[in-house]
């Protein structure tokens, strides 16, 4: 079995950096929380074998940009949210549907904005190390 996985969430921040320098990708974007990635590995090693490909993705589906300025509002990130409607520099090209499933798909349950909010809530547990 094969699990095809969109972009994690966890990489948004690098991704909002890129964006800065080179521009955001536009087309549709659907990043997972790396926990849901996790449970669907999991479920897969346990379950009966089978042949074939399953993606998994966010339940949540947007235009790339929108995807990044949300999340750059959500972290209280301050930097220009107007988006600059060119490729980002690892990508040649990024057509509509390069980022997320064509098909059918099984989506997670941690949403961009609930994961944002644990991400914070993390931040603000963890003491400071200097």
């Amino acid at each position: 079995m094969v699990i095809r996985s969109t972009q994690f969430m966890e990489f948004l921040g690098n991704i909002a950096d890129e964006g800065q320098e080179d521009g955001v990708a536009t087309g549709l974007f659907q990043p997972i929380a790396a926990n849901d990635v996790a449970a669907f590995v999991a479920e897969a090693a346990v379950a009966a074998p089978r042949n074939g490909t399953i993606e998994i993705a966010e339940p949540e589906r947007a235009p790339f940009d929108e995807t990044i300025i949300s999340y750059l509002r959500l972290m209280s990130d301050d930097r220009p949210s107007t988006p600059i409607r060119r490729p980002i520099t690892s990508v040649e090209r990024v057509e509509r549907l390069s980022l997320v499933p064509t098909g059918e798909a099984q989506l997670g349950r941690i949403k961009l904005a609930d994961w944002v909010g644990r991400k914070l809530k993390t931040r603000a547990a963890t003491p400071c190390r200097e």
